[in-house]
């Protein structure tokens, strides 16, 4: 094709038709510019479409970290919430003397339960955004508002870790140094560790333990809620943007 182009150049100028090669000079020109247009423009096509691509894998990572996050939310705090709370509850009426123990191996089976709750880690599905953060690509993401609403989600999921971090008493490791399990026998180590907890739970710092922890539980209940729904409207989001 070069070539081509050469020879009526040349033959132009043999002819001395200086007008008509310079029609066809700017006409070559013309030619030119339009291949390197189409080739731009094919270009910017394949990149987007490269782009487009690794946007869709990336929703449908989220997708799994959001399903992951409601269900993890779900059986690791909403759904322990009440039983966890009666338990608490049980502790305080037990220090002011209204509950009578019938069972002492379930009465304390039932006030060591609710310290084993709240093993939720809020920020542990979050492999997926911090890979979009470290790398770049969360730009990739062509919606603005849906980069926003993704931001925000990860940003309040955050929080909730933060909150329930410095919220918590010390209720855990009152139990724990108080009622010595033994692992190796799967069971606690004497009756002696009982009666000990038990002349313990009658203590005021037992009593401040379950109100602090009741407090927390309540909390942290909360914002459960607020995450879930925020995560299942996030879900929704990306579902109709992958529609549309």
């Amino acid at each position: 094709m070069i070539s081509l182009f050469r020879k009526i150049r040349q033959k132009l100028l043999r002819e001395n038709k200086i007008g008509s090669y310079l029609k066809y000079a700017i006409g070559e020109i013309f030619l030119v510019v339009i291949g390197i247009l189409i080739a731009l423009q094919i270009n910017n096509w394949n990149e987007t479409n490269k782009d487009r691509k690794i946007e869709s894998n990336y929703l449908v990572a989220l997708k799994k970290e959001l399903i992951a996050d409601t269900t993890g939310l779900s059986l690791y705090v909403l759904q322990p919430f009440y039983e966890k709370e009666n338990n608490l509850k049980l502790g305080r009426d037990y220090f002011k003397g209204n509950y009578q123990i019938n069972d002492t191996i379930e009465f304390l089976n039932k006030i060591a339960l609710a310290k084993s709750m709240w093993g939720f880690v809020w920020t542990l599905n979050t492999n997926v955004y911090s890979e979009l953060k470290s790398t770049g690509n969360l730009q990739k993401i062509n919606d603005p508002e849906l980069r926003q609403d993704i931001a925000r989600y990860y940003s309040r999921l955050d929080l909730g870790q933060l909150i329930s971090d410095t919220n918590k008493s010390d209720y855990k490791k009152f139990i724990n140094a108080n009622l010595f399990y033994d692992n190796q026998l799967k069971k606690v180590s004497s009756t002696f560790d009982y009666h000990f907890l038990l002349n313990k739970l009658k203590t005021e710092e037992f009593y401040e333990l379950c109100n602090l922890e009741l407090a927390h539980n309540q909390i942290i209940y909360g914002w459960a809620n607020n995450i879930k729904d925020q995560a299942k409207e996030l879900l929704n989001s990306i579902d109709n943007y992958k529609t549309n």
